[in-house]
């Protein structure tokens, strides 16, 4: 006899769906809603197909406006199963691609504030070059002003020093 568990589908399924939006991996993601939705009735089944070849009479496209995550293909008796419940299935299909696509768009972002934060550290490396090579130059030049003073004063007291005039010509 076919095993049909309709009465509590719509809670159940609210149920999946706020256990699957809290969870990191896609493909166990996938696996526990295929397999949830199995579990709901025997007189289908349902599978997953990343490339949307699927055979079957119905086929349920995992996607948003944005974004295609495949498909999911309804096998078995599909002319059996209320229609209630074959809307309620796409819904729940339609809250996953929402998951899916809230997923893809963490890992995006992620994968770019790694970019940025590895910026961040390369500008960072040739601040502190930069401001290293500064500091070198500012030491040079205050040893090279003190040296032209000190030879100045010296040449100033030679100069001072000096009885007999000295005349330059050009």
């Amino acid at each position: 006899s076919a095993t049909v568990r309709y009465e509590h589908a719509e809670h159940e399924i609210f149920l999946l769906m706020l256990n699957l939006s809290q969870m990191k991996d896609e493909n166990r993601i996938k696996s526990i809603f295929v397999d949830s939705l199995n579990f709901l009735s025997n007189q289908i089944r349902l599978r997953y197909d990343e490339n949307g070849e699927g055979t079957s009479d119905k086929i349920i496209e995992i996607a948003t406006n944005k974004n295609h995550f495949g498909s999911f293909v309804i096998e078995g008796e599909v002319n059996t199963i209320p229609n209630d419940f074959l809307s309620l299935i796409e819904n729940a299909v339609s809250m996953l691609a929402i998951i899916l696509e809230k997923h893809l768009a963490e890992k995006l972002l992620s994968d770019e504030k790694l970019i940025l934060q590895q910026s961040v550290s390369e500008r960072t490396r040739e601040l502190e070059q930069t401001n290293q090579g500064l500091q070198k130059e500012i030491i040079d030049r205050k040893r090279a002003e003190e040296a032209l003073r000190e030879n100045e004063e010296k040449y100033r007291s030679m100069m001072e020093s000096m009885k007999d005039p000295i005349y330059i010509w050009k």
